[in-house]
């Protein structure tokens, strides 16, 4: 089970553009320190971000068409 904090924060930038922060601090639930286990998940929840920002963009890229 993983366990931890995430969050999204949304800026304004300038008439059109905004400004995007994802935090997340993540770690196993279990015996072992947090972390050795947030350092062990860290390249695999980095793997899924850069995923779904891919997805996001693309959905992105076909709305504006």
């Amino acid at each position: 089970m993983l366990l931890g904090s995430a969050g999204i924060y949304a800026a304004g930038v300038d008439d059109g553009r905004t400004a995007v922060t994802w935090t997340e601090t993540v770690h196993l639930a279990g015996p072992l320190p947090r972390a050795l286990t947030a350092a062990v998940i860290a390249p695999v929840m980095h793997l899924m971000l850069r995923f779904a920002l891919y997805r996001v963009g693309r959905d992105a890229a076909r709305r504006r068409l």
